[in-house]
């Protein structure tokens, strides 16, 4: 069986359609062309929730050891993970609280990508 036979695959080329009839032309399907078979399951569990693996949410080190190894995971969020590391965890919290709040703002504004050339 290959990659597009698979009930991923199809939930992938749904959410894609989905999303198209909504007016959004992001691509979701052409990159997978790239990816491994691990980091394609990983970017369909992004879209698609029941296809999502599970991460362990009840231990501190299981999770950060997960998010670190996971290719779903961002790589700049991997090294925010290991630079906050460095600071107080109760200042962490209460920063990220406050980055939450502007990003849910910059998302009710309809603000959806800032271009800065890097």
């Amino acid at each position: 069986m290959t990659r597009h036979e698979t009930q991923e695959w199809k939930a992938l080329v749904e959410v894609q359609n989905q999303r198209a009839s909504k007016g959004n032309t992001q691509d979701i399907l052409t990159i997978t062309g790239l990816m491994s078979d691990k980091a394609f399951l990983a970017h369909v569990g992004r879209y698609c929730p029941e296809f999502k693996e599970s991460v362990p949410t009840d231990n501190y080190e299981q999770m950060r050891s997960y998010l670190l190894g996971s290719p779903s995971v961002h790589f700049w969020v991997k090294d925010a993970i290991q630079a906050l590391d460095q600071k107080d965890a109760v200042d962490v919290v209460h920063d990220l609280t406050l980055l939450r709040e502007l990003y849910t703002l910059r998302i009710a504004a309809g603000i959806n990508c800032r271009k800065t050339g890097r």
